[in-house]
C-alpha cells in the first residue's frame, strides 16, 4: 500500500522499514528500544489514522517521540477534529480525553508539560500535554525531570506519579525523599536528569515485572558509570505487575534490606543489550 504523505513522513524515520506480508502496513525496527535483530513495530493507517504497535510493550507516545514526532501527527488533520470519548465494546481509547494532571513541569523554554492519567475498567491511559496541546511536540521525553523533591540524604526512586505519592509519607519517616521516573519503563532520564540524584544515598524500586526491573538497572548502571553507585530494593511485598503503591509491608525493614546493585560490581555487558531476569511464578525472587 502506498503510504499517506503523514505516513511517509513517519516511515522515513525509522529503521528497517519492510512491507507486512499481507500488504495492510509495514514492520520497522522500534527506535525507542533495542529491537535486537527483530522488528517489533507495527505501522498500519486507518480512517485518517496511524496506528502504532510495539509488540515490546513501549508506548505510542515513547515511539513518536523517539524520532521527534507528536501524538498529533499520526492524525491528517493534527487530531483537531477528535473528542474525548471511551469505546466500551471494543475497548479503546478515542481522541484526547482530558483524565486527570498526575504531574506538572515547566520546561527550560518556560513551557508547561502536563502528565495526565485516565483510569478505565482495562487498566490507565496516560499521555502527555504541552501548552495545552497533545503531546510534548518534539521535547525528549528522557529530558522530563524527575517528579518529586529531593529534601533528605537518602532517595528512593520509583517508576511513575502514583506510586510515588502513595508512599512519599511513609518513606519520609525513614529519612527518605521520593522521586519517580516518569518516561515509562521502555525509556530511562537522560544522565542530566539523573545528575540530580549525586551525592545521594539512592534506593531503586521497580516495579514487579522484567520491564520495570530492566528499566531500574539501566539506571544503575548510569548511576555507576557517574560513580554513584544505587542500591536495589527487591519487590518483595508486590503482587506481580505490582509496583510500590502496593505494597503493605513495613517499608523501613524493605529499604535496610536493600542491597548493592549487581553486588557492586561493574556489568560485563551493559544492561541495554542484557535478558530481562526471567518471571517465575512466585515473581521475581533476587537480582
Amino acid at each position: 500500500m502506498n503510504p499517506s504523505p503523514k505516513a511517509a513522513a513517519l516511515l522515513n524515520k525509522l529503521r528497517g522499514l519492510k512491507n507486512h506480508a499481507s500488504g495492510d502496513g509495514w514492520q520497522a525496527f522500534c527506535p525507542s528500544h533495542d529491537d535486537g535483530k527483530e522488528r517489533g513495530l507495527s505501522i498500519s493507517e486507518k480512517n485518517g489514522k496511524i496506528v502504532l504497535k510495539c509488540f515490546a510493550g513501549c508506548t505510542v507516545e515513547a515511539v513518536v517521540q523517539s524520532v521527534g514526532l507528536s501524538m498529533a501527527d499520526l492524525f491528517e488533520d493534527g487530531g483537531s477534529h477528535l473528542r474525548p470519548t471511551y469505546d466500551p465494546h471494543n475497548k479503546t481509547l478515542q481522541g484526547s480525553p482530558e483524565g486527570r494532571t498526575v504531574s506538572r513541569f515547566t520546561l527550560p523554554d518556560g513551557s508547561i508539560a502536563e502528565h495526565k492519567r485516565l483510569d478505565l475498567p482495562e487498566g490507565k491511559k496516560m499521555w502527555w500535554v504541552r501548552n495545552g496541546e497533545l503531546g510534548l511536540k518534539g521535547y525528549p521525553i528522557p529530558s522530563i525531570p524527575l517528579y518529586g523533591d529531593i529534601a533528605h540524604g537518602a532517595v528512593l526512586v520509583v517508576e511513575g506519579e502514583t506510586p510515588a505519592d502513595a508512599i512519599r509519607e511513609t518513606a519520609r519517616a525513614q529519612g527518605y525523599s521520593v522521586v519517580a521516573t516518569v518516561c515509562g519503563a521502555s525509556t530511562i532520564p537522560a544522565d542530566e536528569v539523573l545528575s540530580v540524584l549525586k551525592g545521594h544515598y539512592v534506593a531503586l524500586w521497580p516495579d514487579n515485572d522484567a520491564p520495570g526491573r530492566q528499566h531500574m538497572t539501566r539506571i544503575a548502571y548510569r548511576l555507576a558509570l557517574m560513580k554513584e553507585w544505587p542500591f536495589m530494593v527487591a519487590s518483595i511485598g508486590l503482587p506481580i505487575k505490582g509496583d510500590a503503591a502496593d505494597f503493605t509491608g513495613d517499608l523501613g525493614d524493605l529499604l535496610r534490606d536493600a542491597m548493592p546493585w549487581n553486588e557492586g560490581e561493574m556489568p560485563a555487558v551493559p544492561p541495554t543489550t542484557q535478558e530481562p531476569p526471567k518471571e517465575t511464578a512466585a515473581g521475581f525472587t533476587g537480582w
